[in-house]
């Protein structure tokens, strides 16, 4: 998903292993088309809408000694990341949890996802 300065989204980690993640711009262009209930949108406009927004879930586990937590994609909204395992750093501090992606070309983000109460 595209950088945003100010996204929505959130992960859940459960106690067995399991995790869900969705996230989205802040911003996504609405549908030209009036009616909520039924899609019609363009080509383009499915276009936009995926390009700003990101979910996969799937099995979650954590490598205390280099600080990362891996999560193996059960299913995505990209097909081709279905099965991928990801390996980011994270660090815990309070009630934040910080991820620092690395991407194959090394392109790097962080998301910040606060313990929800």
């Amino acid at each position: 998903m595209p950088s945003d300065s100010n996204p929505k989204g959130i992960v859940v980690l459960d106690a067995t292993g399991r995790y869900a993640s969705v996230q989205g711009r802040a911003e996504r262009p609405k549908f030209k088309s009036a009616s909520r209930l039924q899609l019609e949108a363009t080509a383009d406009e499915m276009k936009a809408a995926i390009l700003g927004f990101g979910a996969n879930m799937g099995t979650w586990s954590v490598n205390e000694a280099d600080k990362t937590l891996i999560r193996k994609y059960e299913i995505a909204l990209i097909p081709n990341n279905d099965g991928l395992e990801r390996k980011d750093t994270v660090t815990l501090s309070g009630d934040d949890l910080r991820l620092v992606q690395t991407a194959a070309n090394g392109a790097r983000s962080e998301a910040v996802y606060r313990r929800s109460k």
